[in-house]
């Protein structure tokens, strides 16, 4: 588990800039965790892509990126409630 936890870890630093990016552009509400979205951008792909090959009817190329979409739009939607513990 110990690989698999490591290998993980290492593709979330790799979008943490890209995520930090995207979130300093789109403005991001104070206290949003770069390495939170990363993570959840991260397992969407990752679950996206398993279903799509499974189903590739069901799961259209541009899913993904209107996931993103909502992740982000609801980072803003939800500015005001406290953060989950």
């Amino acid at each position: 588990m110990g690989a698999l936890t490591a290998q993980q870890r290492e593709q979330v630093d790799v979008l943490l800039d890209l995520v930090s990016a995207a979130m300093e552009h789109r403005g991001a509400p104070p206290g949003a965790s770069a390495r939170a979205v990363a993570t959840v951008a991260l397992a969407m792909f990752q679950g996206l892509m398993r279903q799509r090959r499974i189903d590739p009817d069901r799961v259209s190329g541009d899913l993904l990126a209107q996931g993103l979409h909502w992740l982000f739009a609801g980072l803003h939607a939800t500015a005001a409630e406290p953060p989950l513990e």
